[in-house]
C-alpha cells in the first residue's frame, strides 16, 4: 500500500495525495514524493511541505493588521493594512494591485463595501471588507 503526497519542490505546495494500491505515483516537473501516514487527511489548502526539512506544516494566517473596518467616504479617511509581505499582490473588488513596502492604504470617495483579498503563498488566503460610509451632511 502506498501512502504519500506529491509536492512542488520550489514552493512546497501539495499537488496530490495517494493512498492504496498504486504501482507508481506520477511525478511532474519540479515535484517530489513524500511518504505520510494519512495522505487523505492532508488538506492541500491548509498544509504545505517545508522544502528544506521535507516536513508537513500548516499554512500560517497572514499577519496583516487592519487599522479600522469602517472609513468615511470623503477621500481623506484612511484604512491602513500593515504587516503585509513585500511585495504582495492584492485584489480590491476583483482588481489586482501590487503593493510594496508592506502597507496598503485604502481611501474612498464613493460609499461602498470594498473587498480586499490576498492570496500569498504559503499563507492561507485572507479577506477583509472595508466599509466606506457616506459623510455626515449635517
Amino acid at each position: 500500500m502506498i501512502s504519500a503526497i506529491t509536492y512542488n519542490t520550489k514552493t512546497g505546495e501539495i499537488t496530490a495525495a495517494y493512498f492504496g494500491k498504486h504501482h507508481s505515483i506520477p511525478v511532474g516537473e519540479d515535484e517530489e514524493v513524500l511518504s505520510v501516514q494519512n495522505p487523505m487527511g492532508v488538506s492541500q489548502t491548509e498544509f504545505y511541505v517545508d522544502v528544506a526539512t521535507q516536513q508537513l506544516k500548516p499554512r500560517s494566517i497572514l499577519p496583516a493588521d487592519v487599522s479600522k473596518l469602517e472609513i468615511v467616504a470623503d477621500g481623506n479617511d484612511i484604512c491602513q493594512i500593515t504587516n503585509l509581505p513585500d511585495p504582495v499582490e492584492v485584489k480590491i473588488d476583483g482588481v489586482l494591485h501590487t503593493i510594496t513596502g508592506g502597507v496598503l492604504e485604502l481611501v474612498a470617495d464613493v460609499p461602498a463595501t470594498y473587498k480586499v483579498e490576498i492570496n500569498h503563498w504559503p499563507y492561507l488566503p485572507w479577506t477583509v471588507e472595508i466599509i466606506a460610509n457616506a459623510p455626515d451632511t449635517e
